[in-house]
């Protein structure tokens, strides 16, 4: 019972969002007026251009520009070019860029209730956590706007879930490696290798060779992930030389990106309020700030800490304490929330970035809450 009524009340969020936001899926892109607004864009004219388009106005028309033929490489090669083809794919198919940007965040709330199913052997608490993502204001903004983040989600959240199902049978690394080339290919790669970075000390601590083995046999795949969107520029020019100095290019040109003090992620997430680093370096309000971010993250940091305990040996000294897992899918949210948290606080921040982190502190909150009132929930999980 307590399931249908979940469901019901997730139903009608899905469909008063649809309903606030008709017109944003429904009218039809005028593909002439934004083509030749993009002819006047700083893309092609540059700083002195009479027309300064938004990256959200950019993408869509890019990203059309590429599904009808035009070379990935050609244009905007700063930023992969998947998530702009799908916004050109909905496009060509829809007539509308959003289309693609709505079905991608409905995927991603399923893999969310997944990936919760996971953590808690439970739909209840999944639902919850599905119920705060669908709530949460910098996602609704996100799918009503052409960001690339919302195809970063679904990757993201698709990869881990494949890999955590991996732990069982080791055949799923393969998927779970396939979707994290994707990832890498929709926005700049690091966040891809971040990932990847959880993914082998996770395995490192779990002390499974198996499964550490038949990942790393798995690896070439997030290749074949990351090369299928640039397929159309590698057929032109099969130079594998050529694609790994676009590549370094693109390292360099966001390594010379504008940076920003450490820790600009914390006020957000705190209060709200985002300290910009350019022009003047204002303190600016978020709008899509939610009160619920920093509790969550509170929250998320202790149920991480739960996660584990240390258990002695026959021996009491200290070096004999062996670690032991409660529950893996906690440890590895958990991981990937710190490092990710680490990594936004070290480079200049836009608060859209948070929406590969909200997911998953959601998702330990509801655990550690869940722990609190029901503490013979826990999964047990040993380190094998």
């Amino acid at each position: 019972m307590k399931n249908l009524w979940l469901i019901a009340i997730l139903l009608l969020i899905g469909l008063h969002f649809i309903n606030s936001h008709w017109f944003v899926y429904t009218h039809t892109y005028n593909i002439n007026y934004w083509d030749q607004e993009f002819s006047r864009s700083q893309t092609i004219i540059g700083d002195k251009a009479p027309r300064i388009l938004a990256d959200t106005e950019l993408y869509p028309i890019i990203g059309y520009k590429y599904v009808t033929g035009l070379d990935p490489v050609t244009l905007q090669a700063e930023v992969p070019p998947l998530g702009k083809q799908f916004f050109g794919l909905s496009i060509l198919y829809f007539k509308n860029p959003l289309v693609i940007q709505l079905a991608l965040g409905v995927l991603s709330v399923f893999m969310l209730y997944l990936l919760g199913f996971l953590l808690f052997q439970s739909p209840v608490p999944a639902l919850i956590v599905v119920i705060l993502q669908t709530l949460d204001p910098q996602f609704r903004l996100l799918l009503a706007d052409a960001y690339l983040d919302i195809p970063a989600l679904f990757f993201l959240l698709l990869s881990v879930y494949f890999f955590l199902r991996a732990e069982k049978d080791v055949r799923f690394f393969i998927p779970a490696s396939f979707s994290l080339g994707l990832l890498m290919a929709v926005k700049f790669w690091l966040n891809g290798l971040l990932l990847l970075a959880v993914y082998l000390v996770y395995l490192f601590f779990r002390q499974n060779f198996r499964s550490f083995i038949a990942y790393i046999i798995s690896l070439p795949f997030i290749l074949v992930g990351f090369v299928i969107p640039y397929l159309p520029s590698l057929v032109r020019n099969p130079d594998p030389m050529a694609f790994l100095r676009l590549q370094s290019w693109m390292a360099d040109w966001w390594a010379g990106n504008a940076r920003a003090p450490w820790g600009g992620i914390f006020p957000i997430i705190f209060s709200g309020r985002w300290p910009t680093w350019w022009g003047r370096k204002e303190l600016l309000r978020v709008r899509e700030w939610t009160p619920l971010w920093f509790p969550a993250l509170i929250l998320s940091l202790i149920s991480f800490i739960f996660s584990f305990q240390t258990r002695p040996e026959q021996s009491r000294r200290i070096s004999n304490l062996k670690l032991k897992i409660i529950n893996g899918p906690a440890v590895f949210v958990g991981m990937w929330a710190l490092v990710y948290l680490s990594f936004l606080s070290l480079t200049s921040v836009f608060p859209r970035y948070l929406v590969l982190l909200t997911p998953f502190i959601y998702l330990l909150s509801v655990y550690f809450l869940k722990s609190l009132f029901y503490p013979n929930s826990r999964r047990s999980d040993p380190i094998s």
